[in-house]
């Protein structure tokens, strides 16, 4: 598969964690302290949204969650960079030292060639060729859970056109291919160590973007 085909349209990470009534006094210090990486920003008393949209990237926070949004990446390294030291002070800030809750979701597009068509074919007879020869469907999609020791697997893929993806993903910007395979690639773990974000992020990107290349591989190799 030509991985210069391999789109990373959007990547987001989200901690849990016990709800804890310090985030009420703490939220506008840490607006202040992310205010370098967020020009925008819009503070009420149950939620904290940042966003930056030169950069297309933005940041929530309440009492209970995090979430950090990256979209359009060319690397995954920037996102896993940033993103720890967001995730890493803002639980600081709040003296959380334990997450109920940490996951990576990345959604990936493949270009490919040819029309939905030619494309939904192609993957029913990789990924469902015990279907009767006569029968004719007309859409799929594919959904795998499964679990490696403590990180839990979301997996799921299927054809779409550029309008499709477009409304799936709630996103205008950036590049959309007339056709492609959606991959939509979620991993967590429950009861993880604040000291553990760093490992966590850098080893689910990687493991998503092997996942997402392996699907791919199957489809069109």
């Amino acid at each position: 598969m030509d991985k210069s085909k391999f789109l990373t349209k959007r990547a987001a990470c989200e901690i849990r964690f016990p709800p804890t009534p310090v985030y009420y006094e703490k939220k506008t210090g840490v607006w202040k302290k992310f205010s370098q990486h967020f020009p925008h920003w819009n503070v009420s008393y149950v939620e904290l949204e940042l966003s930056n949209k030169q950069k297309e990237m933005g940041f929530k926070a309440t009492s209970r969650n995090a979430v950090f949004v990256c979209d359009n990446l060319s690397t995954l390294s920037n996102f896993t960079d940033l993103g720890y030291r967001l995730l890493r002070d803002y639980t600081k800030e709040l003296g959380i030292t334990s997450l109920n809750r940490i996951g990576v979701r990345i959604f990936y597009l493949c270009e490919a060639e040819g029309s939905f068509e030619d494309l939904n074919k192609l993957m029913i007879d990789k990924m469902f060729s015990f279907l009767p020869a006569k029968s004719k469907p007309t859409d799929m999609a594919y959904v795998l859970n499964f679990d490696q020791g403590n990180y839990h697997f979301h997996v799921a893929l299927g054809p779409v056109t550029d309008e499709e993806s477009k409304r799936r993903l709630d996103m205008e910007e950036g590049t959309f291919p007339k056709l492609s395979v959606f991959f939509d690639v979620d991993i967590f773990q429950n009861s993880l160590s604040c000291d553990g974000i760093e490992t966590f992020l850098q080893k689910s990107c990687k493991k998503s973007r092997e996942i997402a290349q392996q699907f791919g591989n199957q489809i069109f190799g």
